[in-house]
């Protein structure tokens, strides 16, 4: 029983830790799902093609990206939640 408690005294707490923020695809103004959707839409794009090695197609996948003003990194988040 004591397990039982201590198991959800921890899970408890472990919801009330903010997100860590990781390294992603982001534009100002534009949501992490949409964001993720023209990432996606990028890497579809480029598999279409046909690319030599996997160095090529990444390289082609962050060229799409950034060509569509996106950046890889941490955003900062402001008061807009995005």
């Amino acid at each position: 029983m004591k397990y039982i408690l201590l198991l959800i005294s921890i899970i408890s707490v472990a919801g009330c830790v903010p997100p860590q923020h990781q390294t992603r695809w982001y534009k100002d103004g534009v949501s992490p799902e949409d964001a993720h959707n023209r990432h996606a839409k990028c890497v579809y794009d480029v598999g279409m093609n046909k690319v030599d090695g996997v160095l090529q197609e990444h390289t082609l996948i962050k060229a799409c990206m950034e060509a569509d003003g996106f950046r890889w990194g941490v955003p900062y988040v402001g008061g807009s939640g995005y």
